[in-house]
């Protein structure tokens, strides 16, 4: 690639390849490759090999000004058309990202494009009874190149059981094994917006701390408050 550069159609979709590889398929590659992707995205916009260098970058303890602005760039642009990976979180420490995202837990599935993946899941409190469970099933949005997705609002001690079904083209069917995301004690808490307001509200009246709870329904009532007066219907 160093001597012929990418003026060849074979070397970019080798190069191509490699970025499923490691996107979609999760498998580890030479990391002489991203060096190659990165000389490939300067000349063209290639976004096999852009989400593969983010998802490289969302792995790295450091990163300097040119790789941040690389990802201040391209991970808003794909955000905002729709396309969000989970490894995105990873740059909320670089860049500002939207609150529809920042709180949101992804799950992601690999599949083949012409599949149709639904994702069945419930909501579960730490009290909810097993008889009272109501399973839902929505398709899964095709996000790129086989990945598939879906965004979960979860607050402080919710559970998510779900289970993915892949009904492929010829009709058959099969479904995974079910699975459970849970936010715990351990989630990174403040009052610096309203979905935090609510989790150390739960937090409170799980831990029986009365003077949390009391003011963390306070600061509920007056952001209510204060957008109702600022958004008066038209």
């Amino acid at each position: 690639f160093t001597k012929t550069g990418f003026n060849s159609n074979l070397a970019k979709a080798f190069i191509n390849y490699k970025a499923y590889e490691y996107l979609v398929r999760q498998q580890d590659i030479d990391k002489r490759y991203f060096t190659s992707m990165e000389s490939l995205v300067k000349i063209e916009k290639n976004n096999y090999c852009i989400l593969a260098l983010l998802k490289y970058y969302s792995s790295l303890e450091e990163l300097d000004d040119d790789r941040i602005k690389f990802i201040h760039r391209f991970t808003l642009e794909y955000i905002n058309n729709g396309i969000v990976f989970s490894f995105f979180k990873e740059f909320i420490k670089y860049i500002p990202m939207p609150f529809d995202f920042v709180y949101k837990t992804p799950v992601e599935f690999a599949s083949e494009p012409s599949n149709t993946i639904t994702i069945s899941y419930c909501y579960l409190d730490k009290d909810t009874p097993i008889e009272e469970v109501n399973y839902i099933n929505e398709e899964m949005k095709h996000v790129f190149a086989g990945v598939f997705s879906k965004q979960f609002l979860l607050f402080y001690n919710n559970k998510l059981n779900y289970s993915i079904v892949v009904e492929k083209p010829d009709g058959s069917i099969q479904t995974t094994e079910e699975k459970t995301i849970e936010l715990s004690q351990d989630m990174e808490l403040n009052d610096q917006n309203l979905y935090n307001k609510i989790n150390l509200l739960k937090l409170a009246l799980d831990s029986k701390d009365s003077k949390t709870f009391i003011e963390s329904y306070d600061k509920i009532i007056k952001t209510d408050y204060i957008v109702s007066k600022a958004f008066k219907p038209l």
